[in-house]
């Protein structure tokens, strides 16, 4: 089986990322399979792993309704969330509160995730985590940094977020460079 032009491109980002090992690169050279066999493995060492049944088909995800939420704001649009709208089991990696050794800003938090492999959560998978850990996190703020980042009017770096703390759910926006007390926990997605 020869692999196509998406398998040889893939293999070339992953060359150049630094991520190909040689028994990844063997299996590539004998099946064909770049996409599987030359995946990164996820880092989760000190992460709490637990695995959610998402319901991406929920119509819930195609709108956002404020009522919902203790805070949810005026301008937040469906398209700021973006959600897979597939039902499957997903593996969610949550990072404990005082991770990090100082409030992480917005992009501190993408880099991590980026780092140990992993991916940014959709709003589907944060909001059911929070839902599956409710009683648990009642007393932790807890986020699920998701949603694309784009620009807001002023031309700042914005991302969308699902945040549960004591008084309820929030959904809003933020800027990259603003930063989450060090306290909080932190959803990102392992496998889907």
């Amino acid at each position: 089986m020869k692999p196509t032009i998406e398998q040889l491109a893939e293999l070339h980002l992953q060359i150049t990322a630094g991520t190909v090992t040689r028994a990844s690169l063997q299996t590539f050279l004998e099946q064909g399979k770049a996409a599987e066999s030359l995946k990164p493995v996820p880092d989760t060492n000190g992460l709490r792993i637990i695995k959610v049944m998402v319901r991406g088909s929920d119509s819930r995800w195609s709108k956002i309704e404020p009522g919902r939420y203790a805070y949810c704001n005026e301008t937040a649009r469906t398209g700021d969330f973006p959600v897979d709208p597939t039902d499957r089991e997903v593996t969610v990696a949550i990072f404990p509160a005082n991770y990090f050794d100082r409030n992480p800003t917005n992009e501190a938090l993408r880099a991590e995730i980026e780092r140990r492999n992993l991916t940014h959560p959709d709003r589907a998978v944060t909001e059911t985590t929070l839902d599956v850990l409710k009683d648990e996190l009642a007393d932790k703020p807890t986020v699920g940094v998701c949603g694309v980042v784009q620009s807001d009017t002023d031309g700042d770096s914005i991302v969308g977020y699902v945040y549960e703390v004591a008084d309820g759910r929030r959904l809003s926006l933020i800027g990259l460079r603003l930063d989450w007390p060090r306290d909080c926990q932190f959803v990102a997605v392992v496998s889907e």
